[in-house]
C-alpha cells in the first residue's frame, strides 16, 4: 500500500502578523474608540470560510483563526503603543485608527522585544459573569491614566506591559447566555464567573444554610399557627442584598443593553520585568490595581499565572489566560492612547505635536524650496507650485524675530535666481540687513544694488522706463499719458490720511505732467510750473505742432490757474498762479521735498537711471537700499517706498507689453515688514489682483498678519501661500482658520511647532495643502 503526506492534501496558512507602532499625538481623544473594536470583530471568520479548495487538484488550504492585539510597552524613559494585525485585515484596522485618532503617527516595526522568562504575569479576567458589564464612561480616561503612574516608581532596566488579546468570535448563543445571567440574578443565584475557588464554596454553603434555616423556621411557624403567606423578605433574600453579597443589585443600562451588543473574547495581560522581584511583583499588582476604576456591575479581578511559559506577541491565545466575553463598548477602556493631559504630564511619552499630512505629488518638485515634510517616517520635499496658472500667485512668510525668517527668504532668492529669474527687493528696514544676508549667497555679478542714501549716486526722479515705443508723436502722446497717471497715483498716496485729490486739483496735476511730458520734460518741472507761471506757459509754448490740437482742452484747463492782473499797467496779462486752486497739489508736492534725498533726486535728470525692465529680464537681484536713518519720520519713508513701488509697477507693465509673454522672466518682488508703510500697502492692494498675470510674484514678510490688516483679503482672493514659522503668534492661525480647519489643523499644531519648522497652507492645483516642513538649511556662503 502507498501512502501520503496529508499535507500533500491539507495545507496550513497561518495568519501573518504585521505589528503598528502608532505615536499618539497632543489632540488624542478616546471617545469612538470602540469602533477600532467593532472592526476587530468584523474579521471573524468561520471554519467554513476559512477552508478553500486549489482549482483543478485535490487539495485544500485551511487558515487558522487569527486575533488583533493592542500593546502598551512601558519603561521608565519610553511608553510604546502597539497593534499586532493579521496581514489581511491590515487596511481596515488602520482605517478605523486613522478614523477614531486622525492625527496619529503608524509605521510598521519588525518586531518588539520580549520579556524574560523571568518577568512575573497576571491575568485580568472578569469576576462576574460575561453578561455583567463594566463602566462605560466614554469621557474617562480610566484604566490608562492610572496605568502610567507607575511610570513615578519605575528604576532604569524595569519594564511593564499591558496586553490585551481580542479574539473574533460569532455572536450566536450571546442573547441566550445574557439571559439566563439575568434570569439568575431574578432567582437570587450566585453569578459569579469562577465556579471553583474558595469564595464561590463558602457563598454556596452559606446560602444552602440559611434555606434550610428558612424552611425550619417557616416549619415552626406552621406548627404556631402563624401566617406562611406573610411577604417578608427570607433571610436568603436579606443576605442577597446585603453589603456581602451585592449580585442582586438592579443591572445597570451597561449590563441590560450589553444583551443587543457585539461581544469579544478578550484576554489581558500585564507583564512585569525588574532586577529587583519584590518591585517586580509590586509594580504589576499596583497596574492590576488601576482597572478598579472601570467597576461597574462587573470588575476584572487580577490572578498570578504561575508558569514561566514564553509568551510571544503573535500567539493566537495567551497560555494560561482566561477569557472574558466584552462588548465593543467595554473594549474602549482597553483602546486608549494619552491625551494632551497625559502627554503634559508624562513628558518622556513621544508624541506628535502636530499634523502629518501626506504631500501631494505637485508639490514634491519644483523651483522654490519650502521644507522637507515627514509623513508617517518617511520624508519629502515641499516646493511651492510650478503650475503656470499659480506660480505667481503671492506668497506670505509669518515669523518672529530670530525665528529663521532671513534664512528662508534667503533660500527661496537662492532658488529662484538659480532658475534664472529676477528678484526685486525694497530694502527699507533698519540698515538693509537683508540686502547685506542675500549678498552672501548671491554672486556679485548677479546683484544691482541701488544705494538710495548715497546723494552723489542717487537715481532720478522719474520713470525713466517708460519710453514712446517709436518716434511718432502719436507714441511720444501715449508715453506723457502713462507718466501723468503714475505721476497722479503717487500724489494721491502721499495723502497723510487725507483723501485723494478733488477733481478739479487732480486735472490741473494731470494736465501738468501733460504739458510737461510731452516736451521730455522732468518730474520736478511738473511740480514747478504747477506754481510758477512763467515757466508753465515757456512749456505751453514748447508743445509739439503736431500735439497742440491735441493737447488745447489740457492747455485751456490748465491755464485756469493764471492770475491774470486787474491793474492798469498789468490788466489781461498772467501775472502768477491762483495759488488757492493747487493747494491740495502744493501741499503734497512739500511732503515729498520735505526729504533731502527725494529732493536731491527731484533736481537730478534720470539719463543715467538703471533701466529696471532690463535688469528684470536680466535674471538679477535688484536691491533698492533705503536705510532707516535717510528718514526722519515714517511718513517720509512710507513716501520713498511709494515712488518705488509705483516706479516699479510702471516698468513692469511696460515690460508686459513690450515683451512676448513667452520670454518674460518671472519676477519675485520681496517685501519685509510692509506694515511700517501704510500708504504702499494701501497700494499694493489695489493692484495685487493684477500682478500675477503680469510674471511677477509677490513674498511678503511680517511678523504677524495683524500687522497687514488692508490687504489681508486681497492675500485671500489672490490664493495667497502662507508659512508660518515656529514661535508665529497664534492670531495667524485664527486669520486662516477656516482653511487650516478643513486640512484638519488646529491652532495646537501652530503652538507646538518645533524649532526651525513651519506651518504651511500651500496653493496647487487641486486647492491648498496643508502641512508642516523643516525649514531649509542655510546656504553655504560666497566667499
Amino acid at each position: 500500500m502507498l501512502s501520503m503526506k496529508l499535507s500533500k492534501y491539507i495545507e496550513v496558512l497561518n495568519p501573518v502578523y504585521v505589528i503598528l507602532k502608532i505615536v499618539p499625538d497632543t489632540s488624542i481623544r478616546n471617545y469612538n474608540s470602540s469602533t477600532i473594536a467593532k472592526a476587530m470583530n468584523y474579521t471573524y471568520r468561520s471554519i467554513t470560510q476559512r477552508i478553500q479548495k486549489e482549482e483543478k487538484k485535490l487539495k485544500w488550504k485551511l487558515e487558522t483563526p487569527a486575533k488583533i492585539s493592542f500593546f502598551i510597552d512601558i519603561k521608565r524613559d519610553d511608553v510604546s503603543f502597539y497593534f499586532i494585525v493579521p496581514e489581511r485585515h491590515l487596511t481596515l484596522i488602520i482605517e478605523k485608527i486613522m478614523n477614531t485618532w486622525s492625527k496619529v503617527a503608524i509605521t510598521i516595526v519588525d518586531g518588539i522585544n520580549p520579556f524574560s522568562t523571568e518577568a512575573v504575569k497576571y491575568q485580568l479576567k472578569y469576576d462576574k459573569e460575561d453578561a455583567m458589564s463594566l463602566n462605560l464612561d466614554k469621557k474617562c480616561n480610566e484604566p490608562l491614566n492610572g496605568i502610567l503612574n507607575v511610570l513615578d516608581v519605575l528604576e532604569d532596566g524595569d519594564r511593564v506591559g499591558i496586553f490585551y488579546n481580542f479574539v473574533p468570535i460569532q455572536q450566536k448563543g450571546w442573547r441566550q447566555e445574557h439571559q439566563r445571567t439575568m434570569d439568575k440574578l431574578k432567582k437570587n443565584e450566585f453569578i459569579d464567573k469562577e465556579k471553583f475557588n474558595i469564595t464561590y464554596i463558602l457563598k454556596t454553603g452559606a446560602m444552602i444554610i440559611l434555606d434550610l434555616v428558612q424552611d425550619f423556621m417557616d416549619t415552626l411557624g406552621e406548627f404556631l399557627g402563624n401566617d406562611t403567606k406573610s411577604k417578608n423578605l427570607t433571610l436568603a433574600e436579606v443576605a442577597m442584598s446585603s453589603l456581602i453579597l451585592e449580585d442582586t443589585k438592579k443591572p445597570t443600562s451597561a449590563t441590560i443593553s450589553k444583551k443587543d451588543a457585539t461581544v469579544i473574547n478578550t484576554q489581558i495581560l500585564v507583564i512585569s520585568e525588574s532586577k529587583d522581584k519584590r518591585r517586580q511583583n509590586n509594580t504589576a499588582i499596583g497596574v492590576c490595581e488601576s482597572f478598579s476604576t472601570i467597576n461597574g456591575d462587573n470588575k476584572l479581578v487580577y490572578k498570578k499565572i504561575k508558569a514561566k511559559n514564553t509568551f510571544y506577541i503573535n500567539d493566537f491565545k495567551i497560555a494560561g489566560c482566561e477569557e472574558s466575553k466584552c462588548s465593543i463598548e467595554e473594549c474602549q477602556n482597553f483602546l486608549e492612547l494619552p491625551g494632551k493631559e497625559l502627554l503634559s504630564q508624562h513628558k518622556i511619552i513621544k508624541k506628535i505635536d502636530a499634523l502629518e499630512t501626506k504631500v501631494p505629488e505637485q508639490l514634491r518638485t519644483g523651483i522654490i524650496r519650502v521644507g522637507m515634510n515627514m509623513y508617517k517616517g518617511v520624508p519629502s520635499r515641499v516646493y511651492q507650485t510650478e503650475d503656470e496658472e499659480l506660480r505667481n500667485t503671492i506668497m506670505c512668510i509669518c515669523g518672529p524675530n530670530r525665528s529663521g525668517k532671513t534664512t528662508y527668504i534667503a533660500n527661496i532668492v537662492r532658488d529662484v535666481m538659480e532658475n534664472g529669474r529676477s528678484v526685486i527687493l525694497p530694502d527699507f528696514c533698519g540698515k538693509c540687513e537683508l540686502s547685506d544676508a542675500l549678498a552672501q549667497v548671491i554672486p556679485a555679478d548677479k546683484i544691482i544694488n541701488i544705494d538710495c542714501n548715497d546723494l552723489l549716486s542717487v537715481q532720478g526722479f522719474g520713470f525713466n522706463e517708460l519710453v514712446p515705443h517709436d518716434e511718432s508723436m502719436e507714441a511720444r502722446y501715449i508715453c506723457a499719458k502713462k507718466k501723468s497717471a503714475k505721476l497722479k497715483e503717487l500724489i494721491n498716496l502721499i495723502n497723510s490720511g487725507e483723501s485723494d485729490l478733488e477733481g478739479r486739483m487732480e486735472r490741473y496735476l494731470e494736465f501738468a505732467a501733460l504739458v510737461v511730458f510731452v516736451s521730455d520734460g522732468p518730474v520736478n518741472d511738473v511740480f514747478k510750473i504747477i506754481k510758477d507761471h512763467v515757466l508753465r506757459h515757456k512749456y505751453i509754448d514748447r508743445i509739439p505742432a503736431e500735439l497742440k490740437e491735441t493737447m488745447e482742452e489740457y492747455v485751456e484747463e490748465l491755464i485756469e490757474i493764471d492770475e491774470i492782473g486787474k491793474g492798469v499797467d498789468n490788466k489781461g496779462e498772467v501775472i502768477g498762479t491762483k495759488m488757492g486752486s493747487t493747494s491740495a497739489i502744493l501741499s503734497r508736492i512739500h511732503r515729498l521735498k520735505e526729504n533731502a534725498y527725494i529732493e536731491k533726486m527731484l533736481k537730478k535728470d534720470c539719463k543715467d537711471n538703471i533701466n529696471l525692465i532690463d535688469a528684470m529680464q536680466g535674471g538679477k537681484l535688484i536691491c533698492i537700499r533705503m536705510s532707516t536713518d535717510m528718514f526722519g519720520t515714517n511718513a517720509e519713508k512710507d513716501i520713498f517706498v511709494c515712488y518705488w513701488m509705483v516706479k516699479m509697477w510702471a516698468a513692469l507693465q511696460k515690460r508686459f507689453n513690450d515683451v512676448e509673454t513667452e520670454n518674460l522672466t518671472q519676477v519675485v518682488i520681496l517685501i519685509d515688514e510692509l506694515y511700517q508703510v501704510k500708504n504702499c500697502e494701501i497700494y499694493l492692494t489695489s493692484i495685487l489682483s493684477q500682478i500675477a498675470r503680469h510674471r511677477i510674484k509677490i513674498i511678503l514678510s511680517c511678523h504677524h498678519l495683524a500687522q497687514i490688516p488692508v490687504i489681508q483679503n486681497e492675500m485671500k482672493s489672490a490664493l495667497c501661500s502662507y508659512t508660518f514659522i515656529a514661535g508665529s503668534n497664534k492670531k495667524n492661525f485664527m486669520a486662516m482658520k477656516e482653511e487650516f480647519a478643513d486640512q484638519g489643523y488646529e491652532l495646537e499644531d501652530l503652538l507646538h511647532l518645533k524649532r526651525h519648522n513651519a506651518l504651511n497652507l500651500l496653493a496647487y492645483e487641486e486647492g491648498y495643502w496643508a502641512g508642516i516642513t523643516k525649514l531649509p538649511a542655510p546656504i553655504k556662503k560666497i566667499v
